[in-house]
């Protein structure tokens, strides 16, 4: 699978997606700095794109994103806001577990996993895009979050 996986990286790298690897690494740096500059509070919510001017090694590496939800998060919010969120990641995949092991139908059973998925893969997602920071792609997350709620909520009180 890694040799497979390896291969079709290789035969897309070109010219275009190594310029783009190379500026979000770019970004990445830059919220790295900006985290060393502010560990515990951050630089403040939607200020990546303001400061990320001062922080880039050239000037024509800028982005309003660091093209990792993770990353910007700790560099906008600091230490403090970060933790808060991996909690509430933790809390999420938590329940999502406990919602699995607690139910027996078949049916139910795969829509749970289902379910759990897609808020899995909107997490693995967010470590290379920024979909988190957009409304518009968020919902989905926020969506998939109500139905599991909901459907623990509903399997608990049957």
């Amino acid at each position: 699978m890694l040799v497979l996986l390896s291969l079709i990286i290789a035969k897309r790298f070109n010219n275009f997606t190594g310029h783009s690897f190379t500026a979000r690494l770019e970004y990445l740096c830059v919220a790295a700095a900006m985290i060393k500059a502010h560990p515990f509070f951050g630089s403040g919510l939607n200020t990546f794109g303001r400061v990320d001017y001062y922080f880039a090694p050239f000037t024509s590496i800028f982005s309003n994103y660091a093209h990792n939800s993770y990353a910007q998060l700790f560099a906008e919010t600091g230490s403090a806001g970060f933790l808060a969120f991996m909690g509430i990641i933790f809390c999420v995949l938590r329940y999502g577990i406990e919602l699995l092991r607690n139910i027996k139908g078949r049916d139910e059973r795969l829509l749970s996993i289902g379910i759990m998925w897609a808020i899995t893969s909107f997490f693995i997602d967010n470590l290379f895009n920024c979909t988190l920071l957009y409304p518009q792609t968020s919902i989905f997350w926020w969506v998939a979050l109500a139905i599991m709620f909901s459907f623990g909520r509903v399997k608990t009180q049957i």
